[in-house]
């Protein structure tokens, strides 16, 4: 910074004046005063010389029992004079600092009254967002950003001020507000207490984000998103019907002709056919996945008894599960999940039940699921002895027709884990 501390001021000149003239008048009124009670006592003998020697003695004893006390006191409230000059210049400097760094922030930062919720101050980013200063200051807050007459009220509008008050702590929500000239403005908004000595809450400091543009690419992304899976439905329904009587014909084809047809035609149809399967297959993975997508499965969503959804899922597969020699192990009781949708947590489980069943490899063996609490969350596993995952597809494997194996090795569409991804993560978890 380019200002100066000046040392001096009207104060601490008009102390040292001061301490001058008490000085001057102390030794001159001593003078007269002992020249004049030694003239009164020794009036014959009065020797000038004598008198002026016995007065500047005089003058001394008084400077020193009380003229350079007082003067001591007198420097003593200079140096205390010129360090609250100092303290003052130094606070007025940090005061300048302090509001120039916080009017440079991009947040738009307020001081809120909690009585009512007026603004008691804001920033330069909060006063260009809303408003200049005689429009903004002493006015409701939810007046100025929400243009409403009332504050925010929950479930619609959760007010972070008033949760700051109820609970004491700090907020946080993402709310919508409205510019100086009315354009919308999403906004992540973070409130925090300010408490007196007492410890009560008087203020309320009140920081919010400008996140439009992430609000608009997010909602950009969604209709996207929205366009391809209904896409994808549309295909995948309008590609069914011609696949499913493609097969059909190819059947009946076979089915009149077979003893017409030498080996090598019937290893021809056949191959088609499996090819017709097996497209009718990916049709009906990819129907399955943009079903996920959908609005309605919202309202399908209560209590799940995951312990019940796994007794049907095991009933489900106990003719593959003997088939390939395989047994499902339970390791403890699964969990009642508070909100899930029973029939896509039924596909989760057979998903990666079918998946551990079809890869456990030669021979007998064991699959084990089960589930374990972490703070708030359920860990699910599932684990065999097949195949494996190698560590380089762990993440490639849930994506839609991905598979580790040949297609010819094993059967099935590459499309199982991306759907029990893709309904783990509809229901707020991970994979």
């Amino acid at each position: 910074m380019d200002s100066k501390l000046k040392t001096s001021s009207p104060l601490s000149a008009g102390l040292k004046v001061l301490s001058v003239i008490i000085i001057v008048e102390f030794l001159i009124m001593a003078v007269f005063h002992w020249l004049n009670i030694y003239a009164r006592m020794y009036p014959a003998a009065v020797d000038l010389t004598d008198a002026f020697i016995l007065s500047i003695v005089s003058s001394i004893a008084i400077y020193f029992w009380v003229v350079k006390p007082s003067r001591d006191t007198i420097a003593k409230i200079q140096f205390t004079a010129n360090e609250l000059e100092r303290s003052n210049f130094e606070l007025e400097q940090t005061k300048r600092l302090t509001k120039s760094i916080i009017d440079s922030m991009p947040e738009a930062i307020s001081l809120l009254d909690t009585t009512d919720f007026s603004i008691v101050w804001a920033n330069s980013t909060f006063l260009r967002a809303y408003g200049d200063e005689p429009k903004v200051m002493g006015k409701h807050c939810y007046e100025i950003t929400h243009h409403r007459p009332d504050v925010c009220s929950p479930p619609n509008d959760i007010c972070p001020l008033m949760e700051t008050v109820r609970t004491g702590g700090h907020a946080t929500y993402e709310h919508v507000h409205y510019g100086k000239k009315g354009g919308k403005i999403y906004v992540e908004v973070s409130t925090s207490p300010v408490r007196d000595e007492k410890g009560d809450i008087v203020q309320v400091v009140h920081v919010q984000r400008d996140i439009t543009e992430r609000k608009l690419i997010e909602q950009n992304l969604e209709k996207s998103n929205r366009e391809l899976e209904q896409f994808a439905y549309t295909a995948s329904h309008d590609l069914k019907s011609p696949v499913v009587a493609m097969a059909a014909d190819l059947k009946s084809l076979e089915r009149r002709n077979r003893d017409k047809l030498d080996q090598e035609s019937i290893k021809l149809i056949n191959g088609a056919l499996h090819s017709a399967f097996r497209m009718q297959s990916l049709i009906t993975g990819l129907l399955t996945y943009a079903r996920l997508s959908t609005p309605a499965i919202e309202k399908a969503m209560g209590p799940v008894n995951m312990g019940a959804i796994l007794d049907a899922v095991q009933a489900n597969l106990k003719a593959d599960c003997e088939k390939a020699g395989c047994a499902i192990v339970r390791h403890g009781e699964l969990p009642e999940l508070p909100a899930a949708d029973p029939v896509q947590m039924t596909q989760l489980l057979q998903n990666l039940l079918s998946n551990a069943i079809k890869f456990s490899g030669k021979g007998p063996s064991t699959i084990v699921i089960g589930a374990e609490r972490k703070k708030e969350e359920w860990f699910f596993h599932v684990k065999d002895y097949g195949i494996g995952i190698p560590p380089e597809h762990r993440e490639r494997i849930f994506g839609l027709f991905q598979r580790v194996s040949a297609v010819g090795d094993y059967e099935g569409t590459g499309m199982g884990l991306a759907i029990c991804k893709k309904i783990v993560e509809r229901h707020g978890g991970r994979i």
